[in-house]
C-alpha cells in the first residue's frame, strides 16, 4: 500500500513540475525584442515575407529584422570573422546544402531535435523532406517553404495504351525516353542532362528538349495550356481532366528532388525558439504560395507539388 502512494505522489510531482515548466516557458513576455535573420528572399516573395514579419510581430511580439544579402555566404563569414552570428540563417537549398555538414560539425548551428523533438518533426516533414536537411541524422535546418524541382506531365490513358510507364528513378526515366524515342512515330532523342532536370524559378515546371509524346514534354505550363485550349477549342472538357503529373526524378550527381528556402538557428534564445517554431508551422508554409497564378495549369500544378512533398520520396531508389 505504501509503495502505492509513494509511486502515486511521485508521479504527481512529476506532473506537476512539467506543468510548471511549461508553463513558465508560455509566460515569457517576448515584446519588445528582436531576432536578426541573414538571407535572401526571393523578389517575387518580398511582399509574403513582410507579411509575416508583421503577423509573426503581432502574434508572437518579436520583431524578425531580415538582412537582405546576395550571397549570404560570404556575409557570414565576414561576420565570423569579427565574433557576429546572427540569430537565423536563410539558406538556398539545394545551392547552400554544402554548408550544411560544416554548420554542425562547427558547432555553428543548433540541432532541431533539441527544441522540437523527433516526433514534432516526423510529424511535419516527410523522411526525404527531413534527410535533404539532415547530417548524420541530425537535421541542420528546417524548410520554410519546399518545392518540387520539377514535374512532368503525361496523359494516363495514353501511358496505358502505349505501355509506358511513369518514372520513379532516372534509370526509368531515361527507360521511358528510350521506349518513347523508339516507337514508331519516330522522334528524336537527347538524353537530358541536370539542367533539363530543374525547372525555372516558380515555374513548377521541367525543360526536356526533344522529347514529345503525346504526354511526356518540353515547355513550361503556359505554353502547354495555350496548347491545350487550341487543341479543344470550343469543348467543354476540361484539359486539365486529361493529363497527370509526376515529380522528375534526380541524376545521381543532384539526389534531391526539392528546392526552396530552409532555416537554420545559430543562437538560443527564447525569442529565436519562438520564431522558428512560428515560421515553420505548417499555416506558413501554405502562405509562401499564395502568389497569383498565371493560370489554371500554375495552380494545378502548385496543387500536385503539395501532394508530390507529402507523399513522395523524390530519390533514386
Amino acid at each position: 500500500m505504501r509503495f502505492v502512494i509513494v509511486m502515486i505522489l511521485a508521479l504527481l510531482i512529476s506532473c506537476g513540475g512539467q506543468s510548471n515548466e511549461q508553463s513558465a516557458e508560455e509566460k515569457i513576455d517576448l515584446s519588445g525584442r528582436r531576432v536578426d535573420i541573414l538571407g535572401s528572399i526571393p523578389a517575387d516573395r518580398l511582399d509574403v515575407w513582410k507579411k509575416l514579419q508583421a503577423d509573426c510581430q503581432k502574434q508572437t511580439g518579436v520583431a524578425l529584422i531580415l538582412h537582405q544579402a546576395e550571397e549570404p555566404m560570404q556575409v557570414l563569414e565576414g561576420q565570423l570573422a569579427d565574433d557576429i552570428l546572427p540569430d537565423l540563417l536563410l539558406l538556398r537549398i539545394p545551392d547552400d546544402l554544402d554548408y550544411l555538414d560544416e554548420f554542425l560539425r562547427s558547432d555553428l548551428v543548433i540541432p532541431l531535435q533539441e527544441w522540437l523533438g523527433e516526433q514534432w518533426l516526423e510529424d511535419r516533414y516527410s523522411f526525404q523532406l527531413r534527410q535533404a536537411l539532415s547530417v548524420e541524422g541530425v537535421m541542420v535546418a528546417a524548410w520554410l517553404w519546399p518545392r518540387v524541382n520539377a514535374v512532368g506531365w503525361y496523359r494516363p490513358a495514353r501511358f496505358e495504351e502505349e505501355g509506358f510507364w511513369v518514372p520513379a528513378s532516372s534509370a526509368e526515366l531515361f527507360d521511358l525516353q528510350a521506349a518513347i524515342v523508339n516507337d514508331v512515330r519516330g522522334m528524336s532523342f537527347a538524353a537530358p542532362d541536370l539542367s533539363t532536370f530543374l525547372s525555372e524559378p516558380d515555374s513548377g515546371w521541367v525543360y526536356i528538349q526533344d522529347v514529345y509524346a503525346d504526354g511526356l514534354a518540353a515547355g513550361n505550363e503556359t505554353e502547354m495550356e495555350d496548347e491545350m485550349e487550341d487543341e479543344q477549342a470550343g469543348e467543354e472538357n476540361n484539359p486539365l481532366d486529361e493529363i497527370a503529373l509526376f515529380p522528375m526524378p534526380p541524376q545521381d550527381a543532384f539526389d534531391i528532388g526539392v528546392h526552396g528556402l530552409a532555416i537554420a538557428a545559430m543562437t538560443d534564445r527564447p525569442e529565436v525558439r519562438a520564431v522558428v517554431k512560428w515560421l515553420i508551422a505548417p499555416e506558413r508554409g501554405a502562405e509562401w504560395e499564395t502568389v497569383q497564378t498565371a493560370g489554371k495549369m500554375d495552380e494545378f500544378v502548385r496543387q500536385r507539388h503539395a501532394e508530390f512533398l507529402q507523399t513522395l520520396d523524390f530519390r533514386d531508389k
